[in-house]
């Protein structure tokens, strides 16, 4: 299988990726998911992009947790994951929910990469932080549409400085 070329000049391989870490990069991801159009492109204005959707859901985890979730929790991790939640898309693609659901073997497929991509950025991840990141994850899609969307650019920034405020990294 030809792999799939990178934006950081790296490659993709499919399954070599799931047991090689170094195989996703926060900018790749960062690069493709602002680029990649939520809902087949079928948004008003500009697109909605995968990248924005996520930092959506990462501020939304953000301030739900600390209510929804019990004491012990792992929040750190959960609002990393809560930003990567689709990062998998950024090696596979966004096909539309109705669309995955008669496709189950593009699922598992998708779950397979994002476990990997979780356990590369090793997040400790219990399944209510799971179940609240999927719940916000449903939950924007009744207001994504409403608001006025980034550009990639503007959206592969948004992502960066995301990751690297909750990564902690001064500049």
């Amino acid at each position: 299988m030809k792999p799939l070329s990178l934006y950081s000049g790296g490659s993709f391989t499919y399954p070599e990726c799931l047991s090689d870490p170094s195989t996703y990069n926060v900018i790749d991801i960062a690069h493709a998911l602002s680029r990649l159009n939520r809902y087949a492109g079928h948004s008003p204005g500009l697109p909605l992009s995968v990248a924005e959707h996520s930092v959506m859901v990462a501020n939304e985890f953000k301030c739900l947790a600390p209510i929804r979730l019990s004491d012990g929790e792992n929040l750190a991790d959960g609002e990393m994951a809560a930003l990567l939640h689709d990062a998998s898309e950024a090696y596979l693609i966004d096909l539309p929910s109705p669309l995955k659901k008669i496709i189950p073997e593009y699922q598992v497929i998708e779950d397979r990469v994002q476990k990997s991509i979780f356990a590369s950025y090793k997040l400790k991840l219990s399944q209510p932080v799971l179940d609240l990141i999927r719940e916000i994850d449903i939950a924007v899609r009744s207001t994504e549409l409403t608001k006025p969307h980034l550009t990639a650019d503007e959206a592969k920034i948004a992502f960066l400085e995301r990751y690297i405020a909750l990564k902690g990294i001064t500049r």
